[in-house]
């Protein structure tokens, strides 16, 4: 009984709607069990709104602060001049793979396609971020979801690089893929989303006109008017990791001996 009593006297029901109070218990880091015997004792029930809104406070207080256990994972985490020793298995696990998805990812961009909100500080759900007063565009924040993006620049500066594109255009029907409106007859710069359990940091490739958009720290994906192939994302595999590794090898060595 000691834990029961332990259990209501640290969460107080509020008369009404319980929607907002969800929020406030996920910032304060109260234990969902705890909330849902409280409730259930108060004859209320919790509807999906209600713990979609626990986890936005959760995460804000989870996320967004400085020296949490998620910053403090990253430590050490193979960067973009380790790739070419490290194996996917190499770089932690995310250690939210396992809980509900991060609603509160989106940052409304202004006509010029930049942010209109501190977003390192805590992001919007997609409804909030689209009714953002003067918003124009959207980004999204991969922090701690399960999706990295590999952004191919393949119309650089108004050069195409041709073998770049010809090695991933490949990819575009089997995953996830982001292109402009004018080129989805022939993409040739475009985003490639993959769900991964692992935190993979954002790496950038300028010899191989390719970027990885990773998901361990905050970094943007911004969509501006780009238009979605209709296919879900695809699992990260060893063997496409080992892939690009490959081909950013290969761009390396090409790159080392033209100088």
């Amino acid at each position: 009984m000691g834990i029961v009593h332990e259990a209501l006297a640290m969460v107080q029901v509020p008369e009404g709607s319980i929607y907002i109070q969800m929020y406030r218990w996920g910032l304060a880091r109260v234990p969902l069990r705890d909330i849902e015997f409280a409730v259930k004792c108060a004859g209320k029930n919790i509807r999906k709104k209600d713990y979609d809104n626990y986890w936005n406070g959760w995460y804000r207080a989870n996320l967004y602060c400085n020296g949490d256990a998620f910053e403090l994972r990253n430590k050490g985490i193979p960067q973009a001049h380790d790739i070419f020793r490290s194996r996917l298995f190499d770089y932690p696990v995310n250690p939210y793979k396992d809980l509900p998805e991060i609603q509160n990812r989106w940052v409304p961009c202004n006509e010029a396609n930049k942010p209109m909100i501190k977003w390192a500080n805590g992001c919007l759900t997609l409804g909030d971020a689209m009714a953002y007063p003067h918003q124009t565009w959207l980004a999204e924040n991969l922090k701690g979801t399960s999706t990295i993006v590999v952004d191919v620049d393949g119309d650089h500066g108004g050069c195409k690089d041709i073998d770049t594109i010809a090695v991933f255009q490949p990819l575009i029907p089997k995953t996830h893929c982001l292109m402009r409106p004018n080129e989805q007859a022939f993409p040739v710069s475009f985003h490639l989303t993959f769900v991964t359990d692992r935190l993979i940091p954002t790496m950038h490739f300028p010899y191989a006109h390719l970027d990885i958009a990773g998901n361990a720290r905050n970094q943007l994906r911004y969509l501006k008017n780009k238009v979605w192939n209709g296919v879900p994302p695809a699992m990260l595999t060893d063997e496409l990791w080992e892939m690009v590794k490959d081909w950013l090898k290969y761009r390396k060595n090409r790159h080392n001996a033209a100088r």
